[in-house]
């Protein structure tokens, strides 16, 4: 990979196959209601590494793109735009405006390194990259002139780059920590529990939970960035306990706090640095649940036919994932064999289970 990054015009790159991993599921469900042949439940996965039926460890290093920082870049419309919103998140706490006219490209590519560096899991990398970018926030410094003076500065090598990432088995199993998903998503926290003057004092997330039908369309986009949000910010707090206690064993108490505490202890307080985990190949929430604690409101909600009045109807889904029914298209237009971008973004905005069939979804 580092031969690949520094030429990627010449070298091909080498890829090498490992496992099988075995991991073993353990369903646990929640709080189980009975209405008649009707059960209803939440439930969440446990998972344990078999490793008789393995052919190396958990811990065993696996080399990957990684796929979020792709998604955030992407949505962001580049790396340049992620770091005009993340130095105007830093510059509001600050009490400042951030004009991104006043600081150089080669400044803000380094910037970007640096959060590839935070991001990279690689316990020397942190510590650098968090003593480059921690006197942002410091109110003896001048932000922009210390950020402008990045500029002089070269940040290089493998771990700086963002696009590869070197996670353990167990990470890339059941859920990929990042701290790029979490700048991008948890930081929006916030603005979710905000009052709104003009629904009553409701927040965005009070109006999630509550609408029903057609009513939740215009909040489709905001609806879904909310919840991811809290569920990041929810379980952040366990995981930056885990990272510490890892960071702890390779640099030692004080280098680990001095890491933690610039980055995901940040998160509770001024919803920055929060470590997202990415779903993993096996779990799709991406939280091990036996590190993190559970959080009840954010699991999804099943409901089955036990069929004791009808037998054929046992096992039957009356609701899955908190869904009650499945959007489906009901027909494209004439000559059309597969649906447009345009008709999947329109799909995905209005494809709510209890609404009505509307524009030919």
């Amino acid at each position: 990979a580092d031969d690949f990054l520094q030429s990627p015009a010449s070298v091909k790159p080498v890829f090498n196959e490992k496992g099988p991993y075995m991991y073993r599921r353990n369903v646990v469900r929640v709080n189980p209601q009975l209405d008649g042949d009707l059960v209803t439940f939440k439930s969440y996965n446990q998972w344990s590494f078999d490793e008789s039926m393995s052919t190396g460890a958990e811990t065993d290093m696996l080399t990957k793109i990684d796929l979020g920082y792709l998604a955030v870049t992407t949505s962001t419309g580049g790396e340049m735009n992620f770091v005009d919103s993340l130095l105007t998140s830093l510059m509001a706490l600050r009490g400042q405006a951030f004009d991104a006219s006043l600081v150089p490209n080669v400044a803000k590519m380094n910037v970007m390194k640096l959060i590839n560096g935070i991001n990279s899991w690689d316990p020397a990398t942190m510590l650098a990259s968090v003593a480059e970018l921690a006197p942002i926030l410091s109110p003896e410094t001048d932000p922009l002139t210390y950020i402008a003076q990045l500029s002089a500065k070269t940040f290089d090598g493998f771990y700086y780059n963002g696009v590869f990432i070197r996670r353990t088995v167990k990470q890339w199993f059941l859920g990929q920590p990042s701290f790029i998903a979490g700048l991008a998503i948890g930081s929006q926290y916030p603005s979710c529990v905000a009052p709104i003057p003009e629904a009553g004092g409701m927040s965005l997330l009070d109006i999630c939970e509550s609408c029903t039908g057609a009513a939740c369309h215009q909040y489709w986009s905001e609806c879904s960035t909310c919840r991811r949000a809290k569920t990041i910010t929810a379980s952040s707090d366990a995981l930056c306990d885990q990272l510490e206690a890892e960071l702890t064993a390779s640099l030692g108490e004080q280098q680990a706090g001095m890491v933690v505490g610039a980055t995901c202890r940040l998160c509770a307080t001024q919803s920055l640095f929060c470590i997202a985990q990415l779903p993993g190949e096996v779990e799709g929430s991406g939280l091990d649940y036996n590190v993190v604690p559970v959080d009840e409101s954010t699991l999804n909600a099943y409901t089955i036919d036990q069929g004791c009045s009808d037998v054929s109807m046992y096992g039957r889904s009356v609701m899955r994932s908190n869904r009650t029914a499945t959007a489906l298209w009901m027909e494209l237009a004439e000559g059309q064999d597969m649906p447009s971008v345009f008709d999947l973004m329109s799909f995905g905005r209005k494809s709510w289970c209890d609404s009505d069939v509307q524009d030919g979804v």
